[in-house]
């Protein structure tokens, strides 16, 4: 194989054109993660409290 400066330069080009691609797929998984972790989070905290108030009333009016 001999040198060929623009097939290397050519090569190099395509890996850096991928790169933001997979990096903006990267971003988006940890958004998407980031949104299901938040919405857990207060759904677990929201249903503790109603929990917490429904066993009051509960106790109250039995």
């Amino acid at each position: 194989m001999a040198y060929d400066p623009e097939n290397l330069a050519a090569g190099a080009g395509q890996r850096k054109a991928q790169a933001p691609v997979q990096s903006r797929q990267a971003l988006e998984d940890l958004r998407v993660m980031a949104f299901f972790a938040m919405a857990c989070k207060f759904e677990a905290t929201r249903g503790a409290r109603r929990r917490s108030l429904d066993n009051k009333k509960s106790a109250g009016g039995h």
